[in-house]
């Protein structure tokens, strides 16, 4: 339960005490019994309990946009792009270089490979996975003579050809056989993994070198730097030791997210995002006063309580 929610937790509580003097309750063999229930009454407390629960919301949401104001500059990286936001505008750059997003395509074709026939070794193929793969065996051809006449340096051009070679001469067995068993599938995988952690060495050399590039470029003295923050969306399934949190965690030199930097977790928006800076600013000046812990309101507002109470539980 978040604390935007708390509100209505509470009200629940609330009405029953405020219905008190409408014989809500009646004593009874030593406990309170509900004997009648005031409609009206309760019509009118829980009308009052929203409009204060709305009233929070309105204050709360009224001051987020006030710390996002304040928090001026921050930095945004988004898929592929990386804003800065100043005080009246907002200035996008690119943020993965041409060699990052080419040798990413390359790797997805045998990743691809696999997924397709993962659950579908050791029996005949269908017709769609036969048709999918003589497209991917495609992607692997065509790129193939892309490299050939490459800009790029010879070992990366070799390892490309590598990858693509055993993945289009994989694609051809199964596309004759019209089946894989399992073991030749995860030895394909096996094989083909440390060519593909090189390209991923390339690239991420090439968009932390990018990156660097642009913070070295804004060049923020130490007061401005105390004071940035950085949003990242993230998937969920990259989120854990991601290298661009990796690169801002040296750069702020601090060992986890939550001070300068904030992590947007499976979203497409950048307002959402964006929102979330404020509220992440002003849940840490809540939990300042109130805790004497900054990070406090970033943890369930009730983690303390269900750890008393499922230790009570485990001592019967």
């Amino acid at each position: 339960m978040t604390k935007l929610n708390i509100v209505k937790y509470i009200s629940i509580i609330l009405c029953l005490f405020f219905c008190n003097h409408n014989n809500l309750f009646a004593q009874g063999s030593g406990r309170n019994k509900i004997t009648q229930i005031n409609i009206n009454q309760e019509k009118f407390v829980g009308t009052r309990l929203e409009a204060a629960d709305a009233m929070f919301r309105q204050i709360y949401a009224q001051k987020v946009g006030e710390k996002i104001d304040k928090a001026k500059p921050f930095i945004l990286i988004a898929n592929d792009n990386f804003y800065l936001y100043n005080k009246d505008t907002v200035t996008l750059k690119k943020l993965t270089p041409v060699i990052y997003n080419i040798l990413k395509s390359v790797d997805h074709i045998p990743l691809a490979v696999f997924v397709l026939l993962d659950d579908k070794t050791d029996t005949k193929l269908d017709e769609s996975s036969i048709a999918s793969l003589k497209e991917l065996k495609q992607f692997s051809q065509e790129f193939s003579d892309m490299f050939k006449f490459s800009y790029i340096s010879d070992e990366t051009v070799t390892n490309q050809l590598s990858i693509l070679k055993s993945t289009t001469e994989f694609c051809d067995l199964i596309i004759t056989n019209k089946t894989i068993g399992k073991n030749d599938l995860y030895k394909f995988a096996n094989t083909i993994a440390s060519p593909l952690m090189k390209n991923a060495d390339i690239a991420t050399d090439s968009l932390l070198a990018h990156l660097d590039a642009y913070m070295q470029e804004l060049n923020f003295d130490q007061k401005s730097k105390e004071n940035l923050h950085v949003i990242i969306l993230t998937a969920h399934m990259a989120r854990e030791k991601m290298c661009i949190f990796q690169y801002f965690q040296k750069y702020f030199n601090e060992n986890s997210e939550g001070q300068h930097i904030i992590l947007a977790e499976d979203s497409n928006s950048n307002e959402m995002a964006v929102k979330l800076l404020g509220k992440h600013i002003l849940d840490t000046d809540i939990a300042k006063a109130f805790f004497n812990d900054p990070s406090r309101m970033h943890k369930d507002l009730l983690y303390e309580a269900a750890q008393k109470y499922l230790n009570k539980a485990n001592e019967k």
